[in-house]
């Protein structure tokens, strides 16, 4: 069993619009002014969003080692302006960046699965002679909008999914899992309930057939994963919603070795780019 089962027009995703409608897959956005405060960028390193003007850098789980790396999370200044497709972002903290400020340069923003909020963007980070290309994510419950599409065609994404919900906006996407001891894993639901997942940690992968069933709360929903290596009748984990996208989850199991029951526990967030690193 692997140690892991095994302010703005931007702001929190909410329950506001009841009148969605499901539009074609993939948007192209507008470029935003500026993040909405708790808004977590994420491509190596994550950012966070903490105040009109502040921003805290963590550079310490991550992989990259070309822009600054720390211990945890660092408190930094920052700034927007925007400039016809690009929204510049500059973060401040001369301790951290020395004379030269870290620069980020955002553009190419999607709605990769239009429910009307920004998903991704591309980035180029320049923090003195080192330049950095890569695909960044939004993540957690706070999204830019998209302001391309109009209110009444935004998704409802808070709480627990619906099957069909589940169907469309969570199978083939990538679910970083991280537990209450800070270890991680990947897992990709590959087809529609009742197909197969693959749950990754460490180089080693195993795919395994699952349900989902929404519960009677509005945001908790239940994954049945029917078999499971050193498991003796698969694994059941219980997940609360705050959106389709971002929550925490709780895993249950017989150990096939000595027949106690084991649990796991911890945090989960949706990237929609499954090539990003983690």
């Amino acid at each position: 069993m692997l140690s892991i089962i095994g302010c703005n027009d931007s702001s929190k995703i909410e329950n506001t619009y009841s009148n969605s409608q499901q539009i074609p897959v993939s948007n192209s956005t507008a470029t935003p002014s500026s993040l909405p405060v708790g808004t977590e960028l994420v491509f190596n390193p994550k950012i966070i969003v903490t105040g009109v003007a502040t921003c805290s850098y963590d550079n310490s789980s991550f992989i990259s080692s070309e822009l600054p790396v720390t211990t945890g999370s660092v408190e930094c200044n920052m700034t927007f302006s925007q400039s016809g497709d690009e929204l510049n972002v500059i973060l401040i903290n001369s301790t951290l960046f020395g004379l030269n400020n870290l620069k980020l340069s955002l553009a190419g923003f999607v709605d990769k699965g239009n429910d009307g909020y920004i998903d991704q963007f591309s980035v180029a980070a320049v923090h003195g002679s080192v330049s950095v290309i890569e695909t960044g994510q939004f993540i957690g419950s706070y999204k830019p909008r998209n302001t391309s599409i109009s209110d009444n065609q935004v998704t409802d994404v808070s709480g627990a999914p619906t099957v069909a919900e589940w169907n469309s906006y969570i199978v083939k996407n990538m679910i970083f899992l991280e537990d209450n001891g800070s270890s991680f894993a990947l897992i990709q639901f590959l087809n529609d309930n009742g197909g197969s997942a693959q749950f990754s940690k460490d180089g080693d992968s195993e795919t395994v057939p699952y349900t989902y069933e929404k519960l009677t709360s509005a945001n908790t929903g239940s994954l049945k994963f029917s078999s499971w290596s050193n498991t003796k009748d698969g694994i059941t984990v219980e997940v609360t919603f705050d959106t389709f996208y971002h929550g925490t989850w709780k895993a249950t199991w017989t150990d096939n070795d000595h027949g106690g029951t084991e649990s796991d526990e911890g945090e989960f967030n949706m990237y929609t780019d499954n090539s990003l690193n983690f």
